[in-house]
């Protein structure tokens, strides 16, 4: 999807798609640590808050302690996407509807 928005919208909008690329690194450390903390835990205040931080990556449960960080990435994405696509797509359905009911109007 990237380069084929790349393609009509221009080099600028690779910036958004790397926070796409972010939140889905981050889910993947995140998964990463958990299995390696089954495999050896790791004991200690520090080690609980990290394990927490993994678990609202994968999972997005919020905790007024820890923001779901994955969510942000993502939601802030979805806006900088529509903001830079939602204007040519608009001209895309209206140059449509208008041809549609210019063509309706000239057969009449």
């Amino acid at each position: 999807m990237q380069p084929r928005c790349m393609a009509v919208f221009g080099s600028q909008i690779e910036e958004t798609f790397l926070l796409v690329q972010r939140a889905r690194r981050r889910v993947e450390v995140s998964a990463q640590m958990l299995i390696d903390d089954v495999r050896e835990p790791l004991r200690g205040h520090d080690n609980v808050k990290l394990r927490t931080r993994c678990e609202v990556d994968i999972w997005g449960m919020e905790r007024p302690d820890t923001p779901d960080e994955v969510g942000r990435l993502l939601d802030q994405f979805r806006k900088e996407i529509e903001q830079k696509c939602r204007p040519a797509i608009a001209r895309q359905f209206r140059t449509r509807d208008e041809s549609f009911w210019s063509w309706i109007r000239n057969r009449t």
